[in-house]
This record gives C-alpha cells, structure tokens and sequence, in this order.
C-alpha cells in the first residue's frame, strides 16, 4: 500500500471512531439547551406535557446510542418548549 493509501485508511478509521462521540456530544448538548430554556420557559400544560415526553425519548435513545432517535426527540422537545423555529431541525 502507497503513503498516500495509509494515510486515507487512518483518516478513515479516524472519522469512523470519532462520528459517534461527536453525535452523541450534539445530542447531549441539545438536551443542555433545552434545559437552559425550561428555566425560563412558560408553557401551558399540555406543552410542558410535550416536552418532558420528547426529553425522556431523547435520553432513552442517547443511553441506546441511537444518535439520530435522540437528535430527533430533542428537536421536538425544543420546538414545543420554543428554542428553536418550527422551520429549523428539518
């Protein structure tokens, strides 16, 4: 094998090591924003009802390490609880 052929074969177990380390820390730092915002959020019932449901989906699917299951129950958490546009997390 080439230089140039170890070098993308390390670049390539590099990224494939790291991905899900990176997902979980952009899931988990989804989760610490909609913390933030809960502090000052004032939600009628059945909102905060939504809320807490798609946080505890969020955290069930980030200890399963289902990263995209986690992304998508913390956007919904943070647009019932209104830190983030409708339109944005699509």
């Amino acid at each position: 094998m080439s230089y140039m052929g170890r070098i993308l074969v390390a670049l390539g177990i590099a990224a494939a090591v790291a991905a899900p380390a990176m997902a979980e820390e952009g899931c988990q730092a989804m989760l610490q924003k909609l913390d933030a915002a809960m502090q000052t959020a004032q939600l009628a019932d059945e909102a905060k009802k939504t809320v807490d449901e798609m946080k505890a989906k969020a955290e069930e699917a980030l200890k399963a390490g289902d990263e995209a299951g986690c992304t998508k129950a913390a956007t919904e958490a943070l647009k019932a609880a209104g830190a983030m546009p409708a339109e944005e997390g699509k």
